[in-house]
């Protein structure tokens, strides 16, 4: 038949092998999967798709043994049990929970943390464990969070420290700096508690110019420890009865005796605090005696001392003046006596040399 125009009603059968131009639509039944070519997906294999694809609609894979080659686009939000070490890139800060630290964000740990190298605060090499470094003044601070907490801070001064009376910035100072020194402050009333300067002097409340020295001007110079005793830090002057003193200091017991925390064999002279302000009322504290206190009993009593022996020197001189008047007037009568036995025996021997007597005494010489 070599029209083409020719149409057969019938059917076909035996090899159609020859047969082309056939339209797939007007197939019916079903292709054998052998049939089809190796790239056609089949639910029933695993698959390898090695282009890029798209899906508009739900996927579903249910096969765990399904693999992928090409890459997904869209929105991968239903995608679980993702490995982290397979991620690309770098994932943005805002990806992240507020539970990550970020090297740009304040930081508040409330777990507990431990570092295993030491810790630099602005340095990248710290030699020890923490280490500050800062320009100016470098503090470490640390406060309460109780109502009464203040804000303490350990401080390095540093040469752009300057003298002021506030506490509004942060290398405030409320006495003169001493440049390199070590500080201790309270920032909540804005004053240095404790000062070591690079020659190793300490100051409790003010700038030592001794290896110890006291706001209040008391200081030791590493051999002997000074009360300050200046007239115009003192009132309240009162006189006291030196012979007074004495009598309570005689009253005072005394005793040898050692502290209980030091080891056997060592000693020490003097009272117990207890003893002592019972007795003169000395001090703030029945339990500590001051050492300008103990000093100023010591010479008072001496005082008493010296009033003392003043008294029994001037009772001394008016008996011994008493003793010279009576040895005076004893001489005086004893010359008297000598003048009346020197009459008598020149009267004697006036009488004698006129008509001596029988048996009369021979001149007595005295």
């Amino acid at each position: 038949l070599t029209n083409v125009a020719n149409t057969y009603a019938g059917s076909f059968s035996g090899n159609g092998g020859g047969l082309t131009n056939l339209d797939a639509t007007d197939l019916t039944g079903t292709v054998a999967d052998v049939r089809l070519s190796a790239n056609v997906a089949q639910l029933s294999s695993n698959q390898v798709f090695s282009a890029a694809n798209r899906f508009s609609g739900v996927v579903t894979l249910t096969n765990v043994a399904n693999t992928y080659a090409g890459s997904f686009s869209g929105n991968g939000g239903g995608l679980t049990n993702l490995d982290a070490t397979d991620l690309a890139g770098t994932i943005a800060d805002a990806r992240l929970s507020t539970n990550v630290a970020l090297l740009s964000s304040n930081q508040v740990f409330t777990g507990s943390n431990s570092f295993a190298k030491a810790v630099g605060i602005g340095t990248t090499t710290p030699s020890h464990t923490l280490e500050v470094n800062a320009s100016g003044n470098a503090q470490i601070g640390i406060k309460s969070t109780d109502s009464v907490g203040h804000l303490w801070t350990l401080q390095s001064t540093g040469q752009n420290a300057v003298e002021t009376t506030g506490i509004s910035g942060i290398h405030a100072q409320a006495m003169p700096p001493i440049f390199g020194a070590f500080e201790i402050w309270d920032r909540t009333v804005g004053a240095s508690r404790l000062m070591i300067t690079t020659t190793g002097n300490v100051g409790l409340g003010t700038v030592p110019g001794f290896a110890l020295q006291l706001a209040g001007g008391a200081y030791c110079d590493g051999m002997e420890w000074k009360n300050v005793s200046d007239r115009d830090i003192k009132e309240n002057f009162i006189p006291i009865e030196p012979c007074e003193v004495l009598e309570k200091v005689v009253a005072l017991p005394v005793t040898q005796w050692k502290y209980k925390s030091e080891p056997d064999g060592i000693k020490h002279l003097g009272p117990v605090a207890q003893d002592f302000h019972a007795l003169f009322g000395l001090g703030s504290n029945e339990r500590a005696i001051g050492t300008v206190d103990e000093s100023g009993v010591a010479l008072a009593a001496i005082q008493g001392l010296n009033q003392k022996l003043e008294a029994r020197s001037q009772e001394l001189l008016a008996r011994s003046a008493g003793l010279e008047i009576q040895l005076a007037a004893k001489e005086a009568e004893l010359k008297a006596l000598q003048s009346c036995v020197a009459e008598l025996q020149a009267a004697i021997r006036r009488l004698e040399r006129l008509e001596p007597l029988p048996g009369a005494p021979k001149e007595v010489k005295y």
